[in-house]
């Protein structure tokens, strides 16, 4: 798998998306230290679960259909909407993230895009609608400051191959 992948995202998962936009006004939020960076985490409200829930019923599988050299593994700590301040976030060694925007239904993302860094430099992402972006393990990224997002971290393990 390239370093990283963008994805459409379903209908369903949209709709969730939106609600998920909607709510977020009125959902506290902590600044917390998230692996190398600054950002605010949302409590989990019940458009976040909804969303991670859509995430897992329509989308994991084909997340793993392009992640093909790991198995999956479902993430250990529950999806969390985050909206970062600074630094550069990251993925962890044995680790496959999934970056899903939150947007309204008109919001654009004219302005918006998440860097990644490669060995070559730094890729900028433009955020579109409709897409979710999937990032290997041991990455780092910056998502511009003004989109909130659900980010997905699944353990990896190595998938063996039947000969």
């Amino acid at each position: 798998m390239p370093i990283y992948q963008i994805l459409p995202t379903t209908k369903d998962l949209d709709n969730r998306i939106y609600e998920v936009a909607a709510s977020l006004h009125v959902v506290p939020r902590r600044e917390a230290p998230w692996k190398g960076g600054n950002a605010f985490q949302y409590d989990k409200s019940d458009e976040c679960m909804a969303l991670g829930r859509e995430y897992f019923k329509e989308s994991w599988s084909v997340v793993q259909q392009v992640v093909e050299e790991v198995k999956l593994e479902r993430p250990k700590n529950v999806p969390t909407v985050l909206l970062q301040q600074k630094g550069w976030l990251s993925t962890a060694l044995n680790e496959t993230g999934v970056i899903i925007p939150i947007r309204n239904s008109t919001d654009t993302f004219e302005k918006d895009s998440i860097d990644v860094k490669t060995a070559e430099g730094v890729d900028c992402i433009k955020l579109a609608p409709h897409e979710m972006i999937v990032l290997e393990s041991n990455v780092r990224f910056k998502v511009s400051d003004r989109v909130p997002f659900e980010l997905i971290l699944h353990p990896t393990s190595p998938i063996r191959k039947v000969e």
